[in-house]
């Protein structure tokens, strides 16, 4: 699966970075943005893909906000991974 999907003749560098051009775009940047804080999560505190996940929404509807941007400040260190645990 990984050949088809980076094997692409079509790919950019980002950042030095090869990268196919699909995942250049806004849509997949955003979720690789939620995939990285889900990552987070699972190094600071252990959990599973699901339980991240889950922690990372359950924290974006009680704030009303939208699970990429909860997922941008956590990357982004503007929110610490213990306040969705709390």
């Amino acid at each position: 699966m990984a050949g088809i999907l980076f094997d692409d003749p079509e790919t950019v560098v980002q950042d030095g970075t090869r990268l196919p051009v699909w995942m250049t775009n806004r849509p997949v940047a955003q979720r690789m943005n939620v995939w990285t804080a889900i990552g987070i999560m699972i190094e600071h505190a252990g959990l599973t893909n699901a339980d991240a996940l889950t922690a990372l929404r359950a924290y974006a509807f009680g704030h009303n906000a939208s699970l990429d941007d909860i997922a941008d400040h956590l990357t982004t260190q503007r929110l610490h991974p213990d306040a969705l645990l709390a």
